[in-house]
């Protein structure tokens, strides 16, 4: 009997012993696959980084970086001449971004607005803080979607355009979204250095660059 126990024994040890060799070699792998996981994420962030950096030092990323600067400076002329120029007396003649007809669906609505200063001071602080964000190149994408907002809204306000459908407005739109889309924040912009925050705060990307 105590061989026959013996020999039973020796077969349970060897068992435990193949499982924690399983387990170990188990840990290894999931281990191994996370820091290849992570290697290839940081990777393929620092390809994105690089090439965002490419098309911002192209002539193209010049051309784009120019026209995020004149787009500021439209907005900043338009905050200027509303805020300390006549307020709503001024509204027609303080951007070629302001129509000078309204109509339309929802003409109605810009008709009702016209005097109210809450509206007027929102206009302002938009166009200040787009102003800031595209000639700074600091949050140029949330910059740029605040401009491209303020822009299809003057839009909205005269239809059918009486300066034609494809008009000054419409121009700014577009260039604003390519301004978000070509990345400019990260050539002569603050987000320049905020590419590298991206790499740990994704969320970012939506609206610096």
């Amino acid at each position: 009997m105590g061989s026959y126990s013996g020999s039973v024994a020796k077969p349970r040890t060897s068992s435990r012993s193949s499982e924690q060799k399983s387990s170990t070699a188990e840990r290894g792998q999931a281990t191994t696959a996370a820091a290849s996981a992570e290697r290839w994420a940081g990777s393929e962030t620092e390809a994105d980084v690089a090439q965002v950096q490419s098309l911002a030092d192209s002539w193209v990323g010049r051309l784009l970086v120019l026209l995020r600067v004149a787009q500021g400076l439209v907005m900043a002329r338009m905050a200027y001449v509303l805020a300390f120029k006549g307020g709503w007396d001024a509204f027609g003649n303080a951007s070629s971004l302001i129509p000078s007809v309204v109509q339309g669906p929802l003409g109605n609505v810009f008709t009702n607005l016209y005097g109210n200063q809450v509206a007027l001071w929102l206009i302002i602080l938009g166009a200040t803080a787009v102003a800031i964000s595209l000639v700074s190149g600091f949050l140029v994408r949330l910059g740029s979607a605040v401009g491209a907002l303020m822009a299809l809204s003057f839009y909205l306000a005269d239809l059918p355009p009486a300066d034609g459908w494809i008009n000054l407005r419409l121009l700014y739109l577009v260039g604003l979204a390519l301004i978000a889309a070509g990345r400019t924040g990260c050539r002569w912009g603050v987000d320049r250095w905020l590419a590298g925050v991206e790499r740990r705060q994704p969320w970012l990307r939506w609206i610096a660059g």
